[in-house]
């Protein structure tokens, strides 16, 4: 697994965000949120690597979580 998207970066999906980023810290990590600023601070923390927007494809992703 190299590519995963993380779908709502609430309490589920940022803390499985975070644990997968501890243990497999080159992972590359996306994330789609109606908030953004759950996407920044995720950003900053470098939890994840880039911001998923509805208009890309899903096909490159290896798991896709909707938390």
């Amino acid at each position: 697994m190299n590519k995963i998207l993380i779908i709502g970066l609430g309490l589920i999906g940022g803390s499985f965000a975070k644990a997968l980023k501890k243990n497999m810290p080159s992972i590359a990590i996306s994330a789609f949120d109606t908030d953004i600023e759950a996407i920044e601070l995720a950003k900053s923390q470098k939890i994840i690597t880039d911001f998923y927007s509805i208009e890309d494809s899903l096909e490159d992703f290896d798991l896709i979580v909707i938390a």
